[in-house]
């Protein structure tokens, strides 16, 4: 339900208002609202049998205005969002008193949570409660030894990263007793690490079921061995964001026996080609998803890669923000990708002689393709079309210096597929939309082109005297849609924003 609606909603007639009411299952109050406690009146006296979710986010929730909403009956809510906000103490207990029994989902990120309130949260049996969202709440040691107190036996996810934790917080954590824990979310902020007894600590919990664990910005190199000892047979997915493990570490970290791991995120840990060598003779069987991005790959680093036990099972390959010329890419595209569905090269530095380079590998499964802040000239565009792409969904060309040339190459291209194209950022006008529209797109559905130099003059004069369907902003039409002057049967979007008015 959209903000500023309850008022309109409340104030027609019974008939109608009591069938909208009983429709309704999510509703958000307004941020900007100048008078919370009047929204909280109308909210609370309304009569909402199955709402289940609501909305307070970046609300300053006094005691009145809490007073108002407990008071409400609303037997189905399992799923509160009060992130950004600020709540007085006082007013907490009753807010989360258990007359909402069938809560599920709980978010109080980026607010400011002492241990005295979250007393009172772990004095909640809420016996359904699954996910916890406690990021950046200023949580310490102490306020985590409170928490973990909370019998939630279905709790399954848990996010606590962002918060100034230091010692002895790992082992209060270990020492929690959530046996359903599937997802855990540890990353630090600045100037906060994870040393190896913190790691050891964490390894003694006894979380069966865990699948995903978050630790960006979280690990030492000297942590890297701990961690790999964990017996978390069940892990799937495994961040390590901004972590500056290195060559030696990745060493450490690839002797992990996690049978079940599928997704790898290892950006930002000033990996090289030694790194990846490490990586590629990993026993990883079951990974799909690997991000390498934003490390110090080159063409001996990408040798590695291809000649890697493990590529031929990826699903998804991130090596953006790295320096791969097109030495690096001719041997990315020795091994066999005709598995990769999605590959993400933005900001990579490539031009036509690299992308010269990547049409020549085998992407038959290929859907999206991101090529983002590349300098994609004419010629680099001349080469991309040469690779019929033949399944490709997905094509992310913006902020890559492209102008009407380029698009006059790129409308040649063999799109059979495409459903998704953005050109954002890249200076376009009218002419290279006269140009654009001259392509076979039978299957494009959203079209981006946003941040350029297009007018609605411009689209005025590309029309065909029909009513104009474009307006700034993201626009979802019906089919098929009239649009510069040509029928695009499956076009649903057409981004705009940012472009001259």
């Amino acid at each position: 339900m959209a903000p500023g609606s309850l008022t309109v909603l409340l104030n027609t007639c019974r008939q109608v208002r009591e069938t909208l009411q009983e429709a309704i299952t999510s509703i958000r109050l307004p941020s900007s609202s100048t008078n919370q406690l009047v929204n909280c009146q109308l909210l609370a006296r309304g009569h909402w049998p199955n709402l289940q979710h609501l909305s307070l986010m970046h609300l300053h929730l006094d005691t009145e205005s809490v007073m108002e909403l407990v008071a409400a009956d609303w037997p189905k809510l399992h799923c509160l969002n009060m992130s950004g906000g600020t709540l007085e103490a006082a007013a907490l207990l009753p807010l989360i008193s258990n007359k909402w029994s069938q809560m599920r989902s709980l978010d109080m990120s980026r607010c400011s949570v002492s241990s005295a309130m979250l007393a009172v949260f772990a004095s909640c049996k809420w016996k359904f409660l699954q996910h916890i969202n406690l990021a950046d709440t200023q949580l310490d040691a102490d306020a985590v030894a409170v928490l973990v107190k909370a019998e939630w036996p279905a709790l399954l996810s848990l996010n606590i990263s962002h918060n100034p934790l230091q010692p002895p917080f790992s082992a209060y954590i270990a020492n929690a007793c959530w046996p359903l824990l599937t997802a855990l979310d540890l990353s630090m902020p600045p100037g906060f690490r994870l040393d190896t007894t913190a790691v050891a600590e964490l390894l003694k919990a006894e979380w069966p079921q865990l699948e995903c664990l978050r630790l960006h910005s979280a690990l030492e190199p000297s942590t890297a061995l701990s961690l790999a000892s964990g017996s978390w047979r069940q892990l799937k997915a495994l961040h390590l964001c901004n972590n500056r493990l290195g060559a030696g570490a990745l060493a450490q970290l690839v002797r992990a026996s996690w049978p079940l791991l599928e997704r790898l995120t290892l950006s930002a840990n000033n990996l090289d080609a030694e790194a990846v060598g490490h990586l590629a003779k990993s026993n990883f069987q079951s990974l799909t998803d690997l991000d390498l991005s934003n490390n110090n790959l080159d063409a001996v680093a990408m040798q590695e890669l291809a000649s890697g036990s493990f590529y031929h099972q990826l699903n998804s390959l991130q090596l953006s923000c790295n320096d791969l010329n097109a030495f690096a890419i001719a041997k990315f595209v020795r091994a066999d990708w005709s598995g990769l569905q999605s590959l993400h090269l933005v900001g990579s530095h490539l031009g036509a002689s690299a992308i010269e380079q990547l049409v020549r590998g085998d992407f038959g499964s290929l859907l999206c393709l991101d090529l983002s802040m590349n300098r994609l000239d004419t010629p680099a565009l001349e080469q991309l079309i040469r690779n019929s792409w033949p399944k490709l969904q997905t094509l992310n060309l913006a902020c890559s210096h492209m102008n009407v040339d380029g698009i006059s190459q790129l409308v040649k291209g063999k799109w059979a597929s495409l459903q998704s194209l953005v050109l954002a950022g890249n200076n376009l006008d009218s002419l290279a939309l006269q140009q654009l529209v001259k392509g076979t797109w039978p299957q494009l559905q959203r079209l981006d082109l946003s941040h350029n130099c297009i007018s609605t003059a411009h689209l005025a004069s590309l029309g065909n005297g029909n009513e104009l369907l474009v307006r700034l902003g993201e626009n979802c039409f019906d089919p098929p849609v009239s649009l510069f002057g040509r029928h695009w049967s499956y076009l649903q979007a057409v981004i705009l924003s940012n472009c001259q008015s």
